[in-house]
């Protein structure tokens, strides 16, 4: 988050500024609770419209843009493109890597979320409003809560409930593992 002001001042202050590459295959990623205590929601986050849905609501170019200084490459989660593997529809050229929120909608709507409270929240199944947490370890920077802010604005946008908390240590384990109550885990690094 010092990159611009350290940039800015590199002739006056006799430094060069190198970004260094990522060697991660994504510095943000969401992982949703699959083996989660309530039913109803262990049942919506196993259905891959789902998740391609909320894939499709992240507007990644803003995110870029806004947060990493437009110095990012905007993808999907996995193996770094430098691999002799690595092929584009995996990265940069993923299917649902791309901003479609109408399509997002429409997925949540074919897969039997297209009721809606008075606040327009979609409801489950069961009829309550499909309400998550998005969860993510306290130590990390301001530029990655700031992501987590804007992916929570864009899954309000298709219908969903959000909040995010920050946890710290071995607090942030004990919904994923002990409890099962781990709605979407977001993975900074």
């Amino acid at each position: 988050e010092d990159y611009p002001l350290l940039k800015k001042n590199e002739k006056n202050a006799n430094i060069r500024v190198v970004l260094v590459p990522n060697t991660l295959g994504a510095d943000i990623s969401y992982t949703f609770g699959y083996n989660h205590v309530d039913p109803v929601k262990r049942e919506i986050f196993w259905d891959k419209r789902f998740r391609q849905a909320l894939s499709l609501a992240i507007d990644r170019e803003e995110v870029n843009e806004t947060v990493f200084f437009g110095l990012a490459v905007p993808r999907q989660a996995t193996v770094q493109s430098t691999v002799s593997f690595y092929k584009p529809e995996w990265g940069d050229k993923h299917p649902f890597a791309r901003y479609d929120p109408n399509r997002a909608n429409k997925l949540l709507d074919e897969m039997g979320l297209d009721k809606r409270n008075a606040d327009g929240i979609r409801l489950r199944p069961d009829g309550k409003p499909l309400k998550l947490t998005i969860l993510f370890g306290g130590g990390h920077s301001a530029l990655q809560t700031a992501a987590h802010e804007l992916t929570k604005e864009y899954w309000e946008a298709v219908g969903l409930d959000i909040e995010i908390s920050a946890v710290e240590g071995n607090v942030l384990n004990q919904p994923a593992q002990e409890t099962y109550t781990m709605d979407v885990f977001a993975r900074t690094h």
